[in-house]
């Protein structure tokens, strides 16, 4: 039961993202996409499960993703700056 509903609460964030960009723009679905939230669920459930301290080792973990989430943003960023098809610019994203 508690695999359903982290998977129904994780789900409905990353599907909200569409929903958002198509009503608010895509600064402010990117803003949801990253926004605590989605990690406060994460960390919520890892909490709930497993403790504070795993939280915290989780919490170390995450910050060393910090720099591949910003070279992935970039990559991203910069493919679609440079008027190349979504899907390539998430390939140049990932490559970073």
């Amino acid at each position: 039961m508690e695999f359903v509903l982290r998977f129904l609460v994780g789900g409905l964030l990353i599907a909200l993202a569409p929903i958002v960009a198509n009503r608010y723009g895509g600064s402010i679905a990117g803003l949801v996409l990253l926004f605590p939230v989605v990690t406060l669920t994460g960390f919520g459930f890892i909490a709930l499960r497993s403790g504070g301290g795993t939280m915290q080792s989780a919490a170390a973990g995450s910050l060393k993703t910090l720099p591949a989430v910003l070279a992935f943003l970039v990559g991203v960023y910069l493919g679609t700056r440079l008027g190349l098809p979504a899907s390539l610019a998430l390939g140049i994203g990932i490559g970073a």
